[in-house]
C-alpha cells in the first residue's frame, strides 16, 4: 500500500478558491511581496507539538515545470506567466435538470414514508431480497469476538452488508431455526484481529419480511414534509439540483483554466521557508486525521501500519507543498499585476458566510472555535485573505477565459441544425402542394 493510502488523505489538503464566500473584486495597488514574506520564517520556527524536522530538513525545492513561456505577461524572481488575459478551454456545459432525475430524487426522498416493511406469511424460508430478523454470535476459536453479535438486527438479504458468505449462507433457512455458518474474513479487513481468520457465526432466524411500497400521494407529502404537494416539494429539488449542476460546472470550469494556466506558466524557484509552512501545515492535518478516525494513533504508528516509510511521507509532503506553493505564487503574482487584493468588505462577508457554515452567530465564538480546534487566529486569518484573493484571481480568468465547443458538441449542433432544415423544408412543400390541389380545384 505505502504511499497510496497516504496520498488518499491529499485531496482533503486542496486549496479551494469558491469555498466560504462569493467573489469580490477590488483594484488596488499592491506593495506587499509576492513571496518570501517575514512572518513566513517566525511561523515555521515557532513551537510545535510534534517535532517535523525530519520532514522539512535537505527537502528538494527544485524546479520541476519546465514550460515553454514566450511573451510573458508576467515575469518575476519566482514565476514566469504567459498570456493569461486570452486561455481558451473547452466549453462547460452545465447538466439539464429532468423531469425523470427530479422524480426519483423526490420518490429517494419519500422513500421512508412509503416503503414499509411486511412478513411474509406465504412461505417460510428466506429468499434473496428479503429482509431477516435475525439473532446471531460471532466466535473465533470458541471464543464470541467484540461485534461479532446481536439480537433482532434486520438484515437485507444481497445488500452486501455482511462479510460474503453470511448472506447467501440464510438463503432457505426457515424461520426458527438455528444454523452454523463457517466463514474467513477479508485479508484486507479494517480489523487486523479478524483479517483473514477463521469464524463460526451462529443464526437463529426470528422472523422474515419484505418490502411494500406505498403509492406516493400529496397527502403523504403534506403529512410528512414542509410542502403542500408532490408539485411544490419537485419545485424545490429541481431548484436544489439545478444550484448544484451549476456549482458543478463552475467547479469544472476553475479546474479547466487552472489547467490551461498551468501550460502557460513557469516557476523558477520555491521559497524554501514557504515550502517548509506548507510541509508543517499538511503534517499536522494528517496527524490531526490518523488520530481521529484510526483510534488515536500517531503518524509513526499509522506509517508502521501501512508498510509506508518517514521518506514516502516526506515525499508526499514536499510534492503537496509545491503544487500548492505554485498556485499560490501564480495567483499571487496575476493579483498583483491586477491590482486584485482582499478588502477589509470583503474579509468580513467571507468570515459571516463561514460563521454561517459553521453554525455560529457571534463572532467571538466563532474565532474561539478555532484556536480551540489548534488554530492560531493571525494565521487562519491570513489565510482567509488568501482564499478571497484567489477567488478574485479566478473571477478574473473566468471573465475573459474563451470557451470553445468539442467536436462532440459541434457535431450536434450541426444535427440539430439539419434536423431544422429538413423540417422547415418538409413544411414547405406540404404547403406548396396544399396549394397547387387548391388552384387545381379551383
Amino acid at each position: 500500500m505505502k504511499k497510496k493510502v497516504i496520498v488518499a488523505l491529499l485531496a482533503a489538503m486542496a486549496l479551494s478558491v469558491t469555498a466560504c464566500g462569493d467573489n469580490t473584486s477590488e483594484k488596488k495597488e499592491t506593495t506587499e511581496e509576492t513571496v518570501g514574506s517575514a512572518d513566513t520564517e517566525e511561523k515555521v520556527a515557532k513551537t510545535k507539538a510534534t517535532d517535523w524536522s525530519y520532514y522539512y530538513t535537505d527537502i528538494d525545492t527544485s524546479v520541476d515545470t519546465d514550460n515553454k513561456v514566450e511573451n510573458p505577461l508576467i515575469d518575476n524572481e519566482y514565476v514566469t506567466i504567459g498570456d493569461y488575459k486570452n486561455l481558451v478551454i473547452e466549453k462547460v456545459t452545465v447538466q439539464e435538470v429532468t423531469d425523470e432525475v427530479v422524480e426519483n430524487k423526490l420518490q429517494e426522498a419519500m422513500k421512508s414514508y412509503t416503503e414499509r416493511e411486511v412478513e411474509v406469511t406465504d412461505r417460510d424460508t428466506i429468499q434473496k431480497g428479503d429482509i431477516a430478523d435475525i439473532n446471531y454470535v460471532g466466535t473465533k476459536d470458541g471464543e464470541a469476538f467484540d461485534g461479532g453479535s446481536a439480537e433482532g438486527y434486520k438484515l437485507e438479504i444481497g445488500s452486501g452488508t455482511f462479510i460474503d458468505g453470511f448472506e447467501d449462507g440464510l438463503i432457505g433457512v426457515k424461520k426458527g431455526e438455528t444454523v452454523n455458518l463457517p466463514l474467513t474474513f477479508p485479508e484486507n479487513y479494517t480489523s487486523e484481529d479478524l483479517a483473514g481468520k477463521k469464524v463460526n457465526f451462529e443464526v437463529t432466524v426470528n422472523g422474515i419480511y419484505t418490502k411494500e411500497t406505498e403509492e406516493l400521494t400529496d397527502e403523504l407529502v403534506k403529512e410528512n414534509t414542509e410542502y403542500d404537494s408532490m408539485e411544490a416539494y419537485k419545485a424545490v429539488i429541481a431548484d436544489e439540483l439545478a444550484a448544484q449542476n451549476q456549482s458543478s460546472a463552475e467547479s469544472q470550469k476553475q479546474q479547466e483554466i487552472w489547467t490551461a494556466l498551468s501550460t502557460i506558466c513557469n516557476v523558477k524557484k520555491y521559497d524554501e521557508a514557504q515550502m517548509k509552512e506548507y510541509i508543517i501545515d499538511y503534517l499536522e492535518y494528517q496527524e490531526k486525521m490518523v488520530s481521529t478516525y484510526y483510534n488515536g494513533q500517531t503518524l509513526d504508528e499509522y506509517l508502521e501500519s501501512t508498510e509506508a516509510t518517514k521518506e514516502d511521507l516526506k515525499d508526499t509532503a514536499v510534492t503537496y507543498a509545491k503544487n500548492m506553493l505554485m498556485q499560490k505564487m501564480y495567483f499571487n503574482a496575476i493579483a498583483e499585476e491586477e491590482g486584485l487584493e482582499c478588502t477589509d468588505e470583503a474579509f468580513d462577508k467571507y468570515v459571516k458566510q463561514c460563521m454561517e457554515e459553521a453554525g455560529y452567530e457571534e463572532e467571538d465564538k466563532f474565532w474561539a472555535y478555532l484556536e480551540e480546534q489548534g488554530y492560531v487566529l493571525d494565521e487562519i486569518k491570513q489565510t482567509f485573505r488568501d482564499n478571497i484573493q484567489a477567488q478574485n484571481v479566478m473571477q478574473n480568468l473566468m471573465d475573459n477565459v474563451k470557451e470553445e465547443e468539442t467536436a462532440e458538441e459541434e457535431e450536434t449542433k450541426e444535427t440539430e441544425e439539419k434536423k431544422t432544415e429538413t423540417k422547415e423544408a418538409e413544411t414547405d412543400e406540404t404547403e406548396t402542394k396544399e396549394t397547387e390541389t387548391k388552384e387545381t380545384a379551383e
